[in-house]
């Protein structure tokens, strides 16, 4: 159990679907660019667009960036494998910018023995790896530049100010945060973890509490965060 010590508040922060966003970038389909710039709910789009339901449509969009084919989607999905076959050639009508990603990735990765990440860190190929799961590769380790990079601003934006960056878990940040701190740092992390050069809008998510395994979230109205009561004898 990760509790706050005395003083302190967890403040966690994520960011809300970065992979799907990093594709978004690099496809520059419109059906994606669109989604995300006017802040549409992507899964029901996907869902009223191929016919699937919303849970389906979720598991899809995530699958996509993993490089799924019509056998792993239909395990994923509990369908069989024409029907996964018919979703997936629906799903790539809707968006083609995946399917020349997607060859353009292994082409550069087989070519070169090396994909770059956007920042040009370099993710490399042994002669004998497999070049196939590039684009997988490519967005997957695009998010981790992402983490990288927030990582390093914001040891450099919290020294000083009894703020401590303490963990991280996938995409997920969590902080200790001094009580009386938390409407300006709060503002200061996510502003930090959003300031990057795509083609959609990165947002980042926050939530609080005293315990980790107990928090709620931050609302932001008009760029203010919006602080929930909190109650440390629930910890």
């Amino acid at each position: 159990l990760v509790i706050a010590p005395p003083g302190y508040v967890l403040v966690s922060f994520d960011w809300n679907q970065a992979e799907l966003r990093l594709l978004a970038h690099y496809t520059k389909d419109e059906f994606l660019l669109d989604a995300y710039r006017h802040r549409k709910d992507i899964h029901q789009e996907t869902a009223d667009r191929i016919g699937i339901t919303r849970t389906q449509a979720k598991r899809t969009n995530f699958s996509i960036v993993y490089g799924i084919g019509k056998i792993g989607l239909a395990e994923e999905l509990g369908i069989s494998v024409p029907e996964a076959a018919q979703l997936l050639e629906r799903y790539h009508a809707m968006l083609p910018g995946i399917r020349k990603l997607y060859s353009t990735s292994e082409q550069i990765a087989t070519r070169n023995r090396h994909i770059p990440m956007w920042t040009g860190r370099l993710r490399h190929y042994r002669e004998e790896d497999p070049t196939h799961r590039a684009m997988s590769h490519l967005i997957q380790g695009g998010v981790a530049e992402m983490a990288r990079i927030a990582l390093t601003r914001l040891h450099r934006r919290l020294e000083g100010t009894r703020a401590y960056q303490i963990l991280q878990v996938h995409d997920e940040i969590l902080f200790e945060i001094p009580i009386g701190q938390e409407i300006e740092t709060v503002k200061a992390i996510k502003a930090i973890m959003e300031d990057y050069p795509f083609d959609v809008p990165i947002v980042a998510e926050g939530k609080i509490g005293y315990s980790w395994g107990n928090m709620k979230p931050i609302d932001f109205r008009d760029g203010e965060p919006v602080i929930p009561k909190l109650e440390r004898e629930n910890v």
